[in-house]
């Protein structure tokens, strides 16, 4: 009975959270790739498992009707999975057209509620029907390692390999499997007297460290550090699965060694650690110049504070358990709190704030927390860590005081905008040329990530600047023959950001943005802020939409199209995958002339895209042309990488401080398609491309 029981949790709870990242890869698509996706999914999974915990609660009188129902329903749970995963997109298409968070949380609902429900109620019913005393608990330990297991098992085996239909099949057979599992535990369970599925005996408990209140404080706080974490942290990464699966599995792996008999023990030590964590956080929030350095403080310190604050926490939770009498009302206190703290974060916070200010909050609540943890800690030989633990915690308070103090002194941001898609933000600088001229200029950031700025100074509103200047998209239209001749051209661009690339537009043009945010077209449409889109020559369209889903629709419908395709969705370091799939490079190919020009704007300092260009162009057959620009060629550019492609060859128009990449140096990748493939391989710090000559 102890193996079988032992074997279900960790199956059920395997899948639940294997789950997880497979239902935010399945949605990301059709919602922009945004991270929020991500947050969203993590508040839906949260109400889920406070519904399947207060279904196990439920009272019920006829034990053995009731198994067989919940038996019944785990496969009708399966039937929908396998169900789900032949017809999703024809589902997610239409949920597609629903605002964002109302279509993210109908795609989860649709998709896997029913599943998660009766997956959530995994361990309080295996618990219930094995009995055994307040030892019954450690399964819960159990379970976490096997919630652990799945979320690595789907970024690391499944994912790059496994076709996302097949996918949802083989999530459907382990459900029925699971099913397996549970009515082999019913058979069994007949050695094991007086346990049925939701008794509704509630003994009092013996324990008299026993506070109810304590069962929803402790999992809200560390749920809503979990939720606040996820936005800090992926605001300035790409969304990949693999970074959502560690945060998360850090979690997970915290409530295993909070309930577990080696934390019981070293609690005190693992409190002191989660001080040092929140100190460690508390400084990363201070800015710095360098934002490779302030992304590394703060991914480092955010794994260190979801491990180590939410372990000591879920040890103290594990401390205060009641007697087995009371398991389902401690289970049920767990995921209501848990629900509370993700919908506080992922759902109120974005409503209430500008900035993600619930970050900070989140840290001061956890550290509020340990604090009243160190205070009932033992006298005597625990008086010296109760008082390095409150200097910790002290310190870390006075680095989140000192964050918030910089940021109101820089007195440089005019205007904020948050949404689904991040935080947008418009900062106003003095930026010097290399002879030490200042010039007034405008920058947009989403995060710590520029999106664009403007010099303001008279004489040089106009001038393209940072990645879209000669050097870097400019190369696009001074190469295309129509842009050189005068002509009349029809160009599209997939981002918008602050609208630069309008700078090059002539009266005769037509130059169609697709953005999905409606806070970036808010600023960049805003005179007060930027002009070049207000004071274009062209005639600029504005689509907001993500740009796939809104060139498919083109494609079908029969537009024009385009000489030259600007794909500017990969700067801010969150790389939305499915525009750089198999089928995306098919519809690109198709929106563009016969004599068009497709610019994709790589610029990124943790993934590697050239290779992902370098397949592409040789899945179609495409000529190509990558440039790197090492110099800055006047006081407005940067740094930046482009990879040009046509039909044809073509001559490309690039100052001297470009070089071109040598594509025989570029390692060979498979091309991502919509079905499989990660980026996961792709990740490279620092990546600079090899060049010809070299």
């Amino acid at each position: 009975m102890k193996h079988i029981a032992s074997m279900t949790i960790f199956w059920g709870a395997f899948l639940s959270f294997g789950l997880q990242p497979m239902v935010g890869r399945t949605l990301l698509p059709y919602f922009g790739g945004a991270a929020s996706v991500w947050v969203t999914c993590l508040c839906a999974f949260q109400a889920l498992f406070l519904a399947g915990y207060w279904y196990a609660f439920l009272p019920s009188k006829a034990g053995r009707w009731r198994a067989a129902a919940h038996l019944l329903a785990v496969v009708a749970a399966g039937c929908v999975l396998a169900g789900f995963g032949l017809r999703k997109d024809a589902i997610l298409g239409m949920l597609a057209e629903f605002a964002p968070f109302t279509g993210v949380l109908a795609g989860v609902a649709a998709s896997v509620g029913m599943s998660v429900v009766v997956l959530s109620a995994n361990s309080t019913v295996v618990q219930s029907w094995r009995g055994g005393g307040r030892e019954v608990y450690r399964l819960y330990a159990v379970g976490n390692a096997g919630s652990f297991a799945g979320l690595l098992a789907y970024p690391l085996c499944v994912e790059p390999f496994v076709p996302l239909r097949w996918q949802w099949l083989g999530v459907a057979i382990g459900t029925w499997f699971y099913a397996a599992l549970l009515a082999g535990m019913w058979a069994a369970r007949r050695s094991v007297a007086g346990t049925e599925l939701c008794s509704v005996v509630d003994t009092k408990s013996v324990d008299k460290r026993d506070r109810w209140w304590l069962w929803v404080a402790v999992p809200m706080a560390t749920s809503a550090l979990l939720t606040a974490t996820t936005t800090h942290l992926t605001s300035d990464f790409s969304p990949l699965p693999l970074l959502w699966a560690v945060q998360l599995g850090l979690f997970l792996l915290s409530w295993v060694v909070g309930f577990s008999r080696i934390c019981e023990k070293a609690l005190p030590m693992l409190a002191l650690a989660g001080a040092g964590a929140l100190l460690a956080a508390g400084y990363a929030t201070i800015p710095q110049e360098q934002p490779l350095q302030r992304f590394c403080w703060n991914l480092g310190a955010g794994f260190a504070v979801l491990f180590a604050v939410c372990g000591a926490l879920h040890g103290w939770l594990f401390r205060v358990r009641p007697e087995t009498g009371r398991l389902r009302t401690y289970y049920l206190c767990i995921a209501a709190g848990g629900a509370a703290g993700g919908i506080l974060c992922g759902v109120c916070a974005p409503l209430a704030f500008d900035s993600i200010a619930e970050y900070p909050l989140s840290l001061v609540a956890a550290g509020a927390l340990l604090a009243s943890l160190f205070s009932r800690l033992g006298n005597g030989e625990m008086s010296w860590l109760k008082k390095t633990g409150w200097g910790v915690l002290g310190m870390a308070l006075a680095c989140l005081g000192m964050s918030r103090l910089s940021n109101e002194e820089d007195g440089r941001i005019i205007r904020f905008e948050r949404g689904f898609h991040g935080v947008v933000s418009v900062q106003e600088k003095t930026i010097r040329n290399a002879s030490g001229q200042e010039y007034l200029a405008r920058a947009m950031y989403n995060g710590t990530t520029a999106h664009g700025f403007q010099v303001i100074e008279e004489g040089f509103e106009a001038t393209p600047t940072m990645y879209y200047g000669l050097s870097g998209g400019g190369i696009a239209f001074r190469s295309h023959p129509a842009y050189r001749d005068g002509k009349p051209m029809r160009v599209g661009m997939v981002g918008m950001g602050v609208g630069t690339l309008a700078a090059y537009g002539r009266a005769s043009d037509v130059y169609r943005f697709w953005e999905i945010s409606p806070e970036v077209i808010k600023i960049a449409t805003n005179e007060n802020c930027f002009t070049f889109v207000s004071q274009s020559m062209a005639k600029v369209e504005i689509v907001e939409a993500d740009g796939r889903l809104a060139l498919e629709r083109e494609r079908q419908t029969g537009e024009g199209r385009y000489d030259i395709l600007v794909i500017d969705a990969f700067t801010g370091d969150a790389v939305p995958t499915h525009l750089i799939t198999r089928e995306a490079f098919r519809l690109y190919i198709d929106m563009l002339k016969d004599d068009g020009i497709l610019a994709l704007h790589i610029s990124n300092w943790h993934i590697d895209l050239w290779p992902t260009m370098k397949a592409a162009a040789k899945e179609f057959g495409l000529w190509k042309i990558g440039t790197y620009a090492l110099e800055v060629p006047n006081e407005f550019s940067m740094e930046t990488g482009w990879v040009f492609m046509a039909r044809k060859p073509f001559t490309p128009t690039m100052p001297s401080c470009c070089r071109e990449v040598d594509w025989n140096k570029v390692r060979d990748v498979p091309c991502i398609a919509d079905e499989y493939g990660s980026l996961l391989f792709s990740i490279r710090f620092g990546v600079v491309p090899p060049f010809k000559g070299k």
